[in-house]
């Protein structure tokens, strides 16, 4: 009797151990969302201090961290590794394998980040100086424009005597792009640095001259380094104006969910209610955020769009921020194209090279489920391309940036090749995308 009993107990203890175990196997590959750790959020230890020595024990500690981030939490490595991340990784091992500063360090790893070309994905650089100077590289050279945003012909050829050449290559390590939009956008921006300009040789505690050559002449242009650079606004606005009886022009300056952009969706629900024929969105300027925001927009304006597809890594990091079951594999999710339009509405985004992210998915939504036009220029964002971050902090250099953990695949699929969402309807540098659209409305 007693061996009877002990056997059923037995059964029973191990029906429920088998329960148990496809429960959580159920849920660590069905539901890997669900926090089972205590998330962590992401805080920064203190000031980076650049001067500051390290040693080749403390290097190649942060060396070995930073390189374990990379390659446990990026999506890019769930397709194998690349020669170039490889000839990169060389490198970054054999350049610090020595004492150095923590500037110096900043610099090997910026290399190492750029090199598997995800704008997402970087250090953070902070308080940079820049050249009090307008210019932009167009067609393989660095032109100056004039005070009315036009281009002349006066091309940079020189900063302080160093080849401009020498300080181009120098961003071209340093700073990851994804298309021809970003490289450009990168060398217009950077080659203004001062710690770029330093680090490719130029001697910054002087005077400052650009040597330019307009045609056979050449002339030396004095101009100096200041924090910021003017080149786009920084303004998140949200907000939102009828321009007249037919047309509504929405700025939406920041994908992030707010009182502002609710007063905004309301507007626009109430405006395609009593009839408006021309929605103008402009996200010039976005850096993104909360991809939710844009739907919210569409939604107002009684427009579904298509669906990006995903690819979600699971990494230590991930799961230390965020708690998730999960510290290694990946969980991915179809996109789709099918789309509700308003045959009712026109719709118009705006867009140039700095809207990105979550404000780029609203142009390719736009673009690939054909709801309407984009004015303006391409986004240095791809179409498909990594984003959602994590943040990291190297424990000795105190270095801080961020990494990418998901891998976006547009809605149209036919589509994965392009680098750029080019607009329907460029728009030049010397010219307002706004008002290019409010005088494209009214020639209808």
């Amino acid at each position: 009797m007693n061996k009877k009993k002990g056997k059923i107990i037995g059964i029973a203890l191990g029906c429920i151990v088998i329960l148990l175990g496809g429960i959580f196997l159920y849920g660590y590959y069905n539901m890997p969302f669900i926090s089972v750790h205590k998330p962590k959020p992401y805080q920064t230890s203190g000031e980076v201090i650049l001067s500051k020595e390290l040693n080749e024990l403390e290097v190649k500690a942060d060396v070995e961290q930073m390189i374990e981030i990379m390659e446990t939490t990026h999506p890019i490595f769930l397709e194998g590794e690349t020669k170039k991340y490889k000839e990169a990784k060389d490198r970054f091992l054999h350049d610090t394998n020595k004492n150095m500063t923590v500037d110096e360090f900043r610099f090997s790893v910026s290399r190492y980040l750029s090199s598997i070309q995800d704008g997402h994905t970087g250090l953070s650089w902070r308080e940079m100086k820049f050249l009090d100077i307008n210019w932009r590289y167009l067609d393989g050279q660095l032109i100056l424009f004039d005070e009315n945003n036009e281009s002349t012909n006066k091309i940079v050829t020189k900063i302080n005597g160093v080849d401009i050449h020498n300080i181009i290559n120098t961003v071209k390590e340093l700073f990851p792009a994804e298309n021809y939009v970003a490289e450009s956008i990168n060398y217009s921006i950077y080659s203004k640095s001062e710690e770029v300009l330093e680090y490719s040789g130029v001697d910054c505690t002087k005077d400052m001259f650009v040597t330019v050559m307009s045609g056979t002449s050449e002339e030396d242009i004095q101009t100096k380094l200041h924090y910021g650079d003017n080149m786009y606004s920084m303004d998140y606005e949200i907000s939102s104006k009828k321009i007249d009886d037919n047309t509504i022009y929405v700025k939406f300056g920041l994908c992030e969910l707010n009182e502002n952009l609710n007063k905004v969706a309301e507007d626009l629900k109430q405006a395609v209610d009593a009839g408006i024929e021309n929605v103008i969105i402009d996200v010039r300027d976005n850096p993104g955020g909360a991809s939710r925001a844009s739907n919210m927009l569409l939604d107002s304006v009684k427009i579904e769009p298509g669906h990006f597809g995903s690819i979600i890594r699971f990494s230590p990091l991930a799961q230390e921020q965020y708690g998730y079951w999960r510290k290694s594999g990946f969980i991915s999710y179809d996109r789709s194209n099918d789309v509700v339009r308003n045959e009712n509405i026109n719709l118009y985004i705006l867009t140039n090279e700095q809207t990105f992210s979550s404000a780029q998915w609203l142009a390719t939504w736009v673009k690939d489920g054909k709801l309407g036009t984009i004015v303006g220029r391409p986004s240095r964002n791809m179409p498909s391309s990594f984003g959602d971050v994590l943040q990291f902090e190297l424990k000795n250099s105190k270095l801080d940036g961020q990494i990418s953990y998901k891998k976006w695949t547009r809605p149209d699929e036919t589509k994965d090749s392009e680098r750029v969402l080019e607009p329907d309807i460029y728009v030049d540098y010397s010219e307002d995308a706004l008002i290019k659209t409010i005088e494209l409305i009214k020639s209808k």
